[in-house]
C-alpha cells in the first residue's frame, strides 16, 4: 500500500531521530531526500507552488534550498544528484516506467557503493533488505511495462490483421451480387 508524502514525512520525523545506528539513519535520510527532490520536480511540473504548501511535502536538508531555487531547472542540485535532468525528462515525456526504472537503478547503485567494507555486519543486512525491496518494486514495474507492451502489441497486431484483410473483404463484398 502506497503512503502519501505527508504520512511518510510524519513517520520519518518520528523514526529518524530514534535510530541509534548512524548507517541506518543515513540510509533512510538518503532515501527520503531522494524522494523529496524527485517529488519537488513532480510538484513543479504539475504547476504546484511549494510556498503555498505546508513543508510536509518533503524531508531533509534540501527543503530550504529547493524553496530558494524553485525556479531553477533542477533546483541547483544536479551536482549532488546528477540524475535529476534525466528524471525531469522522463517526467516531461510522461514515461513513468522509464522514470521508475531510473530511480530504482539510482538506489541500487547507491546501495552497491555503500556495501564496500561491509561483509558480515548489520549494515550489510540492511543493504540486503533494501535491495530486496528494490527487486520487488522493479518486478512490479517490469510487470506493468510488460502488460502495457503486450496490450500495445495486441492492438498493433489487430490493426495489421485488419489492414491485411481489408482488401480481401472489400473484394469479396464487391464480388457478391446484390
Amino acid at each position: 500500500v502506497q503512503k502519501s508524502d505527508e504520512e511518510i514525512i510524519r513517520l520519518a520525523k518520528k523514526v529518524v531521530p530514534e535510530l541509534k545506528n548512524d548507517f541506518a539513519r543515513d540510509l533512510l535520510i538518503w532515501r527520503l531526500e531522494k524522494r523529496t527532490v524527485t517529488g519537488a520536480l513532480r510538484r513543479r511540473q504539475q504547476g504546484k507552488d511549494i510556498s503555498a504548501v505546508d513543508r510536509e511535502w518533503g524531508y531533509g536538508r534540501w527543503l530550504p534550498h529547493i524553496q530558494k531555487y524553485w525556479q531553477e531547472p533542477y533546483f541547483r542540485l544536479e551536482g549532488v544528484y546528477p540524475w535529476l535532468p534525466e528524471v525531469a525528462g522522463y517526467m516531461e515525456r510522461g514515461d513513468s516506467v522509464a522514470l521508475e526504472r531510473l530511480l530504482l537503478e539510482v538506489a541500487w547503485n547507491h546501495l552497491q557503493r555503500l556495501e564496500d567494507g561491509h561483509v558480515f555486519d548489520f549494515e550489510r543486512v540492511l543493504i540486503y533488505l533494501f535491495r530486496w525491496d528494490l527487486v520487488g518494486r522493479w518486478t512490479v514495474a517490469d510487470a506493468e511495462a510488460a502488460e502495457a507492451r503486450y496490450a500495445l502489441l495486441v492492438e498493433e497486431g489487430l490493426e495489421q490483421i485488419q489492414q491485411t484483410l481489408q482488401p480481401i473483404l472489400s473484394d469479396k463484398a464487391q464480388a457478391e451480387p446484390s
